[in-house]
């Protein structure tokens, strides 16, 4: 498999260079990676291997520092229905209200599938409209599909309409 190979002469690198920095990252992007294709197992592995270097490598469980591997790491806990895990990994890293970038990004459409699978969806828009206020303005779906994400959350609660018009746009915008 060309990820094990891709990942294993990159951490042979990173060992070399001394980079803990380096070798967090692959770990982080590698889960990343397996997420989106569906290997939640391995993701999972690769996760939380990211998550103990990232703390190890910053000195702290900043909630700023883990935000992209809590994320990532509670939507694969949500992906394999152990809602309790995710709910668990995702309180660690949990961004300050109206916080930008990336990391909370990543982190709040995880919070969104939790609260959707709990069955919460009033919580999952409120989380939404969150992430739709920071994140609204990014034009590649690939990256924030916000439209898709606040689609699934109105559909929810049966404000179908709405949920189609944004469908219809995300549509339009891909």
């Amino acid at each position: 498999d060309r990820h094990v190979i891709l990942k294993n002469a990159t951490k042979e690198i990173a060992h070399a260079r001394g980079s803990l920095f380096m070798i967090l990252t692959v770990n982080l992007w590698r889960g990343y990676d397996l997420l989106r294709r569906g290997d939640l197992e391995q993701a999972q592995e690769s996760l939380e291997s990211g998550l103990e270097d990232m703390i190890l490598w910053s000195g702290s469980e900043s909630r700023m520092v883990i935000q992209w591997p809590t994320g990532f790491l509670g939507a694969v806990f949500v992906q394999r229905g152990r809602l309790e895990e995710a709910e668990q990994v995702l309180r660690r890293g949990e961004p300050e209200p109206g916080q930008g970038g990336d990391g909370p990004t990543f982190w709040r459409r995880a919070k969104i599938e939790l609260l959707l699978a709990q069955g919460r969806p009033e919580e999952a828009l409120e989380v939404c409209e969150d992430y739709v206020s920071l994140r609204g303005h990014m034009l590649n779906p690939a990256s924030t599909p916000w439209r898709t994400v606040k689609a699934e959350v109105l559909d929810r609660l049966e404000r179908t309409e709405e949920a189609l018009e944004l469908a219809r746009e995300q549509l339009q915008a891909v």
